[in-house]
């Protein structure tokens, strides 16, 4: 039996009902209200800055000037460029104690009166001129400038950190070093470490970054960084390539010209300007101190004039010892040698070396160390250099090891010619194994002889090897015939390879032997015939030193090439070589190589 619902019930549903769906469109109401509330504050905030925009349209121009000093409650002395200093009274809204000297300020253009503050804004170019870090450059990384550095601890690292003692004195401190010399000598080196011991701010500008484009711009870079600097003071302003901007003055037709020469009477005034008890050091460096501006080395704008020359042999010997001691050095590089190998070498070049062997080193198999990496430095440094020093009756170490000495000329001295190849009878490689066959089978033990010849090249000796196509290096001789003298073979043998075209007798000077192999099988490739169970030597190979005459006269058949290869190349360069060829450096390192 159905049950009727109460009497209202259904009133109460339909209400509640309605009620929540007032509820949503209310939210929804208020959500679009916040909306457009937050787009009209937006509006209001456009609406105030285009008043204020239209406001400073309307008024007259303003100077911009910079504060000298308050001179009572209602007046200022400002600064404007480049008209001049002028004293100027201060608008009713301005208050005194904000007006602070070195500060930026807006002149109104009919009254000149202080009417607005203005943040102090600095180029930013100018800004990224200062370093944030603190230079990691110390004293102990220079090598070879202890005067330089004693001098320049005195005209910059004391004042600052010692003042009193100047006040003391009674004399003023200086302002400036001017640190000149060659390329590459630690000028900027050494501005560096100043800048890491007295714990300065470091702002590094060149030269040429503050010759611009239009006029004017190059005088305000120069203002803004002094500004910058007396901000972050105690600051050093390393300026380095001064003589983009420091040049005599000329006359000149040319506009350019003019601007930079703005440019440098605004430096000239600043360092007139800023005062000594300030805490900024300007230090200036220039490859070129003859075409300075006299008036820019006078004393109160540079008070110290440096001379960075080229190191000598001991300074060159300690600049080695710094950049090399983090690197993992074999033993018996004499470093003393290196640096002597360099004459006229500046520290620049000094550190290049030791990059470089570097290089030479990790472009190399792993594990492979060979002391010629430095000498190898030396020569890719400065090869014409150093094959002038070494003409002269050197003696180079190889190896380290003691022994013999061997002659080698340098290669420019050899003249070489081409004459008709020599072919084997069929070059194919089953021809070859076969022919090898034939003779381990009638022969049994075979003989043969190749000769070492060595030149002189970039201050190393190269090992003159014959190249076939691309990957084949031998070295010159071959196989004797049977009964046939070693020494006399390997001369016959040479002149068939490298005599002369014209069959005048070539006199091959045979030297010591510096190599016995008495194997079956050092070179398995070649080798395939002999069976694995024999033991008993089957083949000699003999290897001998041979000299050159100098201005030596020789060909080379066509079908072949003849390469210099340095040692360490063979050293290093086992895989590409072979184990005769690049075991050549440890049968020379007993030999002392005199360039001749």
């Amino acid at each position: 039996m159905d049950v009727d619902p109460p009497r209202g019930e259904g009133f109460r549903s339909y209400f509640v009902q309605k009620i929540e769906e007032l509820q949503l469109i209310v939210a929804e109401k208020n959500q679009n209200l916040r909306r457009l509330q937050a787009q009209r504050n937006e509006l209001n905030a456009k609406v105030r800055m285009l008043r204020e925009e239209l406001q400073l349209l309307q008024e007259q121009g303003s100077y911009v000037g910079e504060v000298v000093k308050p001179m009572d409650k209602k007046k200022v002395l400002v600064k404007v460029h480049p008209e001049g200093k002028f004293v100027v009274d201060i608008d009713k809204n301005i208050d005194i104690n904000d007006v602070t000297p070195n500060c930026r300020v807006a002149l109104r253009n009919e009254s000149y009166t202080l009417h607005k503050i203005l943040p102090n804004k600095v180029d930013p170019l100018v800004s990224l001129m200062m370093v944030e870090k603190v230079p990691d450059s110390t004293y102990e990384m220079v090598g070879g400038l202890d005067k330089q550095i004693k001098e320049i601890k005195e005209v910059i690292e004391l004042p600052v950190k010692h003042p009193e003692l100047f006040d003391a004195l009674g004399i003023a401190q200086p302002k400036g070093v001017l640190l000149y010399g060659p390329p590459g000598t630690g000028k900027t080196l050494l501005a560096r470490a100043v800048a890491h011991h007295t714990e300065c701010t470091f702002i590094r500008v060149s030269g040429s970054e503050l010759v611009q484009k239009f006029i004017g711009e190059g005088s305000r870079m120069v203002r803004e960084l002094f500004v910058m600097a007396r901000e972050h003071a105690p600051s050093i302003i390393f300026m380095d390539e001064i003589d983009s901007i420091g040049s005599s003055r000329i006359e000149s037709g040319s506009g350019g010209d003019s601007e930079v020469q703005r440019t440098m009477l605004e430096l000239l005034n600043q360092l007139d300007g800023f005062e000594a008890t300030k805490n900024i050091k300007v230090i200036m460096a220039t490859n070129r101190i003859d075409i300075l501006d006299p008036a820019l080395l006078r004393p109160g704008r540079i008070d110290r004039k440096i001379e960075f020359p080229p190191p000598n042999e001991e300074a060159r010997l300690d600049i080695l010892k710094i950049h090399s001691r983090k690197m993992n050095l074999t033993r018996g590089i004499n470093l003393r040698k290196i640096a002597e190998l360099m004459p006229g070498a500046s520290g620049a070049e000094v550190k290049g070396v030791c990059t470089e062997a570097g290089m030479l080193r990790a472009a190399r198999a792993p594990g492979a160390r060979y002391p010629g990496d430095f000498e190898m430095g030396v020569a890719k440094g400065d090869a014409e250099g150093l094959e002038k020093n070494m003409s002269h009756q050197e003696a180079v170490e190889v190896g380290g090891c003691c022994g013999g000495t061997a002659d080698a000329y340098p290669l420019t001295n050899y003249t070489f010619g081409t004459k008709e190849p020599l072919f084997e009878k069929d070059p194919s490689v089953p021809a070859r194994f076969q022919r090898m066959r034939d003779e381990f089978d009638k022969i049994g033990m075979r003989r043969s002889v190749e000769g070492v010849l060595l030149v002189h090249e970039h201050g190393l000796p190269h090992v003159l090897l014959l190249q076939l196509g691309t990957t084949f290096f031998k070295l010159p001789g071959g196989e004797l015939s049977a009964g046939e003298d070693e020494v006399d073979g390997l001369k016959r043998l040479l002149t068939e390879t490298l005599g002369r075209q014209d069959g005048v007798k070539q006199d091959w000077i045979v030297e010591d032997t510096i190599g016995n192999w008495w194997r079956p099988n050092f070179e398995p490739p070649q080798y395939p015939y002999i069976p694995p169970h024999i033991t008993k030597p089957k083949e000699h190979k003999r290897l001998f030193l041979v000299q050159l005459h100098e201005k030596a006269l020789f060909a080379v058949p066509k079908n072949y090439k003849l390469v210099a290869a340095p040692l360490f190349e063979l050293y290093d360069n086992s895989q590409g070589y072979g184990p005769i060829i690049s075991s050549l450096p440890q049968a020379l390192c007993r030999f002392n190589f005199i360039y001749m």
